[in-house]
């Protein structure tokens, strides 16, 4: 029964509750509390918090593109099935760039390739928290004229040169879905920065949110089961599709419920605890790792700066395998996106790119995960240990 989980966000009963009776007692405010702390957190000049972090890219490209007066943008070939769902909720068609699988960061031929074709922006996101070269991604931008919109939904913990994960974009969008390290039980957030504000009259006209009992109930079933003793449970049931990646349709852009917002500004001070665990269970990964035969290494442009969401390997076909078992998954060993985003059903017809994305293949053929999440054990570690010398491995 007992399953470990690929990714982790803490979420604590007793925050939880006082969260439910924060939103109860002062609805129209907790909203208003994160919007500031994210805002200053995060240097931006406003926040716009919102139901998920995919409405929020939805968002911040819907507005490029009115901003600039175009339809196209550049996007990662290999990234979250989202990206695609988001583009397509803001009437874009898509250029797509390479990724490169040494580094998890974009490949800059390629992205300098798709700038000329014109975008109002380019997406760049931190894979597994993996640091990105950001200024000079930057600097093409600028030279472009186009927007750099940082998606940094697996950014938790990361950064470059000092500087945090969420503020390096002219948009920064943050989730605070279940795997993301930062949870509300759902959520999202739309940052904004520059001379000049744009949200405010290009944004579409949110719902008024609302209370979020069902928000509740996720988060506390997601306290009760995300354990490794009872993770097992949810993972056995094929309608949940636990650990599985799908394409979902976009919908309207809806406000973040108050519950939400109260349960991310509640575990906000849980936050450090848990990337300092996740760095230190990179470590022992790196370690253990080192030399072995058969692995791709997945090296971040700075140790420093990496938050570790989860430790990326690209095996070779025969140790993946032995990787991917039942043993490995029930150790927390988990597949990457399956499938590159341009051959997305939802792509067909809507990208005008003409490469072939070799890094961005590869890693859909070969990435896997493994757990850095404070709740792996050493028999987990051990389970690894053994199906990478193809040896009988601890239950």
């Amino acid at each position: 029964m007992r399953r470990q989980l690929p990714a982790h966000s803490p979420l604590a009963l007793g925050a939880l509750l006082g969260a439910a009776g924060a939103a109860v007692a002062s609805q129209d405010g907790v909203g208003d509390v994160l919007r500031d702390y994210l805002t200053d957190r995060f240097d931006a000049r406003s926040t716009y918090l919102v139901g998920s972090g995919t409405q929020a890219l939805q968002a911040a490209i819907s507005s490029a593109a009115q901003a600039m007066d175009s339809s196209l943008v550049a996007v990662p070939a290999y990234s979250c099935f989202d990206i695609v769902t988001a583009a397509v909720g803001a009437e874009c068609s898509m250029v797509f760039y390479d990724i490169d699988p040494a580094t998890l960061t974009p490949d800059l031929d390629t992205v300098r390739d798709a700038l000329t074709r014109g975008p109002c922006a380019l997406v760049v996101n931190s894979l597994n928290g993996f640091p990105i070269q950001w200024p000079d991604l930057r600097s093409l931008c600028q030279t472009a004229g186009v927007v750099l919109i940082e998606d940094a939904a697996q950014g938790s913990g990361g950064g470059w040169d000092g500087a945090e994960a969420g503020t390096f974009g002219d948009f920064t969008v943050l989730s605070f879905g279940r795997g993301k390290g930062w949870t509300g039980g759902g959520g999202g957030a739309l940052l904004e920065r520059g001379p000049s504000p744009v949200l405010d009259r290009l944004l579409p006209p949110l719902r008024e949110s609302s209370l979020g009992a069902r928000s509740l109930v996720m988060s506390v079933a997601q306290w009760l089961l995300s354990r490794p003793s009872l993770f097992g449970i949810p993972a056995a049931i094929p309608a949940l599709h636990v650990g599985e990646t799908h394409y979902h349709d976009p919908g309207p852009i809806e406000a973040m419920d108050t519950i939400s917002a109260a349960v991310v500004m509640r575990h906000a001070p849980r936050i450090p605890v848990e990337i300092a665990a996740r760095k230190r269970n990179a470590a022992t990964w790196r370690a253990l790792l080192s030399g072995r035969p058969g692995l791709r290494s997945v090296t971040p442009l700075s140790e420093d700066s990496c938050g570790y969401l989860r430790f990326p390997i690209v095996p070779d076909a025969d140790v993946g395998e032995r990787l991917a078992s039942d043993r490995g998954v029930r150790a927390g060993v988990a597949p990457g996106y399956p499938r590159i985003l341009p051959e997305l059903d939802a792509a067909q017809g809507r990208h005008v790119s003409d490469g072939d994305w070799p890094g961005a293949r590869l890693l859909a053929q070969r990435l896997l995960t493994l757990p850095t999440h404070s709740m792996i054990r050493p028999r987990d570690v051990k389970t690894i240990d053994g199906l990478l010398n193809d040896r009988a491995a601890s239950p």
